[in-house]
């Protein structure tokens, strides 16, 4: 088993010793921690010395834990609302309390991390793949939102909607600047290079995306003001848009010029899938949550009805790039699957693909076609089928200390 040197404590470094087994491998002894100025905390450390031995490796990466069974919780609430079955609202319900309770575990754990281990909030940033992953906790707080949206239903003015509604501008303000934050990190202090491009480097855009996504899922709250948050959104998912438009010709490049990424990272390809699904994901629900009769669409009757036929010509050609993605993360996957040891990127394969799948629901819908929403059906099966596999294969890795606890 690898180990973790933890960050400064009060200024100094806490001493982790291991030894090696008959086998080769190396295990945790217990670590020789400093005196420090904060007595508070070194009771803390000296009194549960596991604890700060194993926190560094809970890195921003892990929020795609969350994030994806949130994610999935909403597939399945949308499955719900298409074609659905006896307990599977309640089976939907159960996933995003799952997701809700590994999201705020995963804030105490990190918390505490930031406050036992001096340095660790600001290391966190510097390291550019460790940056890059901190969207994914703003993600998560997106399906935390969406999803008591979803599962609620509040009413139209009741005062757990204007929460809610409160919540999204709350999303929106932290989620643009903390994608700005990142971007600003990036292109002053750490460069990244060219010829090491990830997809990954997509996930710090993706929030701000999804303040589109979040927008449109407020249809109907004319009462709450939902013009704004129409503007808001349409400006928020173009702008994302068109930024990843530009990333994902460098992803291409790199394809084309170094090959594909090793069999281990290979999931994480999947994250190229999702801006091209979510944006025009945004785009068809606030084209169907347009207030009609209120603002510009008060004095233009067909505005909304040409920017719905718009939002549906746009969504699907995106949405075959997307599939395009979408094969060649998967024969990339399937090339190397023999080889390919667990990596918290593994929660990629799912995650973008619930953006692929809730598109194509909301385009089956307005077409109409029936044998599009059974394909969706099916998909929201096996994406299941998935997250439970990768699910398991987290929990082997903690079982066995895998080394993907970086």
């Amino acid at each position: 088993m690898a180990s973790f040197r933890s960050d400064p404590v009060n200024e100094a470094q806490m001493q982790v010793s291991s030894s090696s087994t008959s086998n080769g491998e190396e295990k945790f002894l217990e670590p020789q921690i400093p005196h420090g100025r904060n007595p508070y905390r070194d009771t803390v450390v000296r009194k549960y010395p596991a604890l700060v031995t194993h926190l560094p490796i809970y890195s921003w990466a892990w929020f795609l834990m969350p994030q994806t069974t949130l994610g999935l919780s909403n597939l399945l609430y949308t499955q719900h609302t298409t074609r659905s079955f006896d307990g599977l609202y309640t089976i939907g319900l159960t996933v995003y309390f799952v997701g809700f309770v590994q999201f705020w575990v995963l804030v105490i754990l990190k918390t505490t991390q930031f406050i036992l281990i001096k340095g660790t909030l600001r290391q966190s940033f510097v390291k550019p793949e460790e940056a890059l992953f901190s969207a994914a906790f703003w993600i998560s707080c997106y399906g935390v939102i969406v999803g008591a949206l979803d599962f609620a239903e509040p009413s139209p003015g009741s005062r757990l909607s204007v929460a809610l509604y409160s919540f999204f501008w709350i999303y929106s303000g932290f989620a643009l600047g903390a994608s700005a934050g990142i971007h600003m990190l990036l292109f002053d202090k750490e460069n990244l290079e060219g010829d090491k491009m990830t997809p990954a480097w997509l996930l710090p855009i993706l929030p701000v995306i999804l303040i589109g996504v979040l927008a449109g899922s407020f249809s109907g709250e004319q009462d709450l003001g939902m013009y704004p948050a129409l503007i808001a959104g349409l400006m928020a998912a173009g702008a994302g848009f068109f930024y990843t438009l530009l990333i994902s010709a460098i992803y291409l490049a790199q394809l084309f010029t170094k090959g594909l990424p090793v069999p281990d990272t290979r999931p994480g390809m999947m994250l190229a899938v999702g801006p091209p699904c979510v944006a025009p994901l945004a785009f068809l629900k606030l084209a169907a949550g347009v207030p009609i009769g209120y603002g510009y669409f008060e004095e233009h009757a067909l505005g909304a009805e040409i920017m719905q036929t718009i939002a549906l010509t746009f969504a699907m050609p995106m949405f075959g790039l997307g599939c395009i993605f979408l094969t060649v993360a998967i024969c990339a996957i399937l090339q190397k699957a023999r080889s390919m040891s667990f990596h918290l990127t593994w929660y990629g394969i799912v995650f973008p693909n619930v953006g692929v799948l809730s598109v194509l629901s909301l385009i089956a819908k307005q077409i109409p076609s029936d044998p599009l929403i059974w394909v969706f059906t099916a998909g929201t099966g096996i994406l299941v089928a998935i997250w439970l596999f990768v699910t398991w294969c987290h929990l082997q890795a903690i079982w066995r200390h895998s080394e993907y606890l970086w």
